[in-house]
């Protein structure tokens, strides 16, 4: 109803003030009303996001770009972030709770991350995977799957390499699909084989016309020591695929850590299940009596389900 009243406001042609006309400026109704429409996300985080997106329609007209600054320990991230749309950067536009309660539980234990290769998938703005840098993983893989992100992950990684000049060859960024790993499996598990994939080469021929001038897919045969993610489990499909893109990319003798609020609890258990079928090895461990769970819900984010941290390696059988 907040936000029905909201869209009402903006929308409106008397609508006078300010801070309506650089809504308006900054095409702020239409994706008011995507957000409305979003599905797999909580009312409170509609309220958030219509929030967030105001704010950043504001501030764009009246500073430029906002670059928002995360604090853990004794170091510190930064971040740009854009107005919610969905068909440009899906659920990644901003930093989700999910992302700072990850990077919290990093901060207690930087050895898994110590001169080890790390991938950020689903990394939105990349504040987790700008955070394992930081820590001192050896290189840093950030991943998403819409040109818009891959522009923005790399606006934010020279963002941390101007404030952290040693880490200037740490960062990476790659685009990655987890339907084409899904495909991968999918190939490795059945009689057909391959279909012609060329090591280095995973974006789709829809994608090849944006790419120029971004970073590539990851190649046919990269794994990592360390998989980090956040709240990556929206949609029905996206178990599987993530239990994929698991299964393609974590080294032999790997850890993968995933935050991940609970939203339907089906999607857990399929997400485990699925893991389970690639030969990974799963344990999960509720996070519900996280300090920093309980501030980031202070600012809003409310995980109506709980938070949960999942720790995943390949079986040794």
């Amino acid at each position: 109803a907040e936000l029905n009243r909201m869209h009402e406001c903006f929308q409106s042609k008397h609508a006078g003030t300010a801070t309506a006309a650089a809504f308006k400026r900054h095409n702020g109704v239409k994706t008011l009303m995507k957000i409305l429409a979003t599905k797999y996300i909580s009312p409170h985080a509609k309220q958030s996001a219509a929030r967030m997106l105001i704010s950043h329609c504001v501030d764009n007209e009246t500073y430029g770009v906002v670059v928002r600054t995360f604090e853990f320990g004794q170091h510190v991230v930064y971040c740009i972030e854009k107005p919610f749309d969905p068909e440009a950067s899906g659920y990644g536009w901003c930093v989700w709770g999910g992302a700072r309660v990850l990077c919290t539980l990093l901060l207690t234990v930087p050895e898994l991350l110590e001169n080890r290769s790390v991938l950020e998938i689903g990394s939105g703005v990349g504040l987790c995977g700008l955070f394992a840098g930081l820590l001192g993983a050896a290189k840093v893989t950030l991943t998403d799957y819409t040109p818009d992100l891959i522009e923005t992950l790399n606006a934010n990684v020279e963002i941390m390499t101007e404030a952290n000049p040693s880490c200037r060859d740490r960062f990476h960024v790659r685009w990655l699909n987890w339907g084409d790993e899904e495909q991968a499996y999918t190939e490795a598990t059945s009689q057909t084989g391959p279909t012609g994939e060329k090591d280095g080469e995973t974006l789709s021929v829809g994608q090849k016309s944006w790419k120029q001038g971004f970073n590539i897919g990851l190649k046919d045969l990269d794994k990592f020591d360390v998989i980090i993610g956040s709240d990556l489990l929206y949609s029905e499909e996206s178990p599987q695929l993530l239990a994929s893109t698991i299964w393609r990319r974590l080294a032999p003798r790997g850890q993968c850590e995933l935050l991940l609020p609970i939203r339907k609890p089906e999607l857990l258990a399929l997400f485990v299940d699925s893991c389970h079928q690639r030969g990974l090895c799963t344990k999960v461990e509720a996070k519900d009596d996280c300090a920093t769970l309980r501030e980031v819900q202070q600012d809003g984010y409310v995980f109506v389900g709980g938070v949960v941290l999942c720790h995943i390696s390949r079986s040794l059988k």
